[in-house]
């Protein structure tokens, strides 16, 4: 069962003179943020980079503003309600600490966007993992754009039986497979298995993904696009949509009642920009 996140609001703390406490690789970064984006600034001010130092520390917090200056421009609320949906599906906090730190763009993803959590869904079924799984070592494949891709590919693979060749990482299993049978490592031998990796689904164009062995046997690429162009009336599809719309309004219903409103603004702006990502628009 989700569980009540328990992440410490920070959202009340300081202002500029907060920035300041971060040394003087952040005020160069604060002074670059006033530059370009002077004209975007909200009521919030500058107040939303201060509580990343609180949570994670200042050295850490420097190294992930290095990775991701797109940090200081986030709202505060967007990183601490992606914190908590972490915690919700299961991740203990130490966990979601290193997640983030590995990844801090992770922090400016809206993840109760219902064509993510779809994704999230298909992930956990189809590698039989959890929530939390799937965040620790599979986020991107959620958070980056285009994330309906995923989606759908899984959903093809389902139709098509080929669920068992989806495997996360296929080429050491594959190197493992080829040393058994006395073939080399690196190069392909006759008869191995047809594995399909999360980097086929998530990475590939049509073209490569519809190349791919097990692909071609189910049809290839007029098999593919055709599957994506009816996309919208598969009952399939359409009880995945439904079941990740249920998901959000859960996880949304236990969040802080502070973030409550901000998720719903938010994953409304996800749900437009995803719908110009979808397979076919």
């Amino acid at each position: 069962m989700l569980r009540r996140a328990r992440f410490r609001l920070l959202s009340q703390g300081g202002g500029p003179a907060c920035l300041e406490a971060l040394g003087s690789r952040l005020a160069l970064l604060q002074q670059a943020w006033y530059q370009e984006s002077a004209g975007a600034m909200t009521a919030e001010g500058l107040a939303a980079p201060a509580p990343v130092q609180q949570v994670f520390g200042q050295e850490q917090a420097l190294h992930m503003l290095d990775v991701a200056p797109i940090l200081l421009t986030v709202d505060s609320r967007v990183w601490q309600t992606a914190l908590a949906v972490m915690e919700l599906c299961g991740l203990a906090q130490d966990t979601i600490l290193l997640v983030v730190q590995s990844n801090p763009a992770m922090l400016d993803v809206i993840w109760l966007e219902p064509r993510r959590l779809a994704s999230r869904l298909l992930l956990e079924r189809c590698l039989q993992l959890t929530a939390g799984q799937v965040y620790e070592r599979h986020a991107g494949y959620v958070a980056k754009t285009g994330t309906e891709r995923v989606a759908v590919r899984l959903l093809f693979l389902q139709k098509n039986n080929l669920l068992p060749w989806l495997v996360a990482e296929k080429e050491e299993l594959l190197k493992d497979w080829r040393r058994q049978r006395g073939f080399r490592a690196a190069r392909p031998a006759p008869g191995e298995p047809p594995l399909i990796s999360l980097r086929d689904v998530g990475k590939r164009t049509d073209a490569q993904f519809a190349s791919l062995p097990a692909v071609q046997a189910a049809g290839g690429l007029p098999a593919l696009q055709a599957f994506q162009a009816g996309l919208a009336t598969k009952p399939d599809y359409r009880a995945l949509q439904a079941e990740a719309e249920a998901e959000a309004a859960q996880l949304m219903a236990q969040l802080p009642e502070e973030l409550q409103h901000a998720a719903v603004n938010s994953t409304c702006d996800g749900a437009a920009a995803a719908e110009e990502d979808a397979p076919g628009s």
